[in-house]
Order: C-alpha cells, then structure tokens, then sequence
C-alpha cells in the first residue's frame, strides 16, 4: 500500500485538470498501482496526463515549470 497523501495529492492534481502528473517513487510498483487506480477512477480523461516511475527520474525533470509535493517522512523526525 501507498502513502494515502502521495494518493490524494495524485488524484487532486488529475481531478483539477493538471495535464501532467508524475508520480515517482523508490518502488516503481507503488507508484504503478497509484497510475493504475487513477486511471480506473477517470478513464480515458488522464489518458497522456499521468506517468508513474522510479525516483532516479526526478533528476530528470523540468525544474522550471514544476509542482513538487515530497510525501515521504524519511527525515522528519
């Protein structure tokens, strides 16, 4: 099972039009099965707006023009 705030925070971003959100993850699996559960909520309406992928591929993103939530606790204790 995933982080319900990594879920909701995915779900929100879909609901409220993002055209695009990435979900990463150090479990790819997690982070699938999130994609996976959007994707039977909405339908064809996140098709081409949701990706899901390794944490390693955070490196590759824009910076720029981002939106990132953390939700893990690792370090906040």
């Amino acid at each position: 099972m995933t982080s319900g705030v990594a879920r909701a925070i995915a779900f929100a971003c879909v609901n409220e039009g993002a055209s695009r959100t990435i979900i990463l993850n150090r479990s790819v699996e997690k982070a699938q099965n999130i994609k996976t559960d959007i994707f039977e909520y909405f339908g064809e309406d996140a098709k081409g707006r949701i990706e899901a992928g390794p944490l390693e591929d955070s490196e590759q993103l824009d910076i720029e023009n981002i939106l990132l939530v953390q939700t893990t606790n690792v370090g906040m204790y």
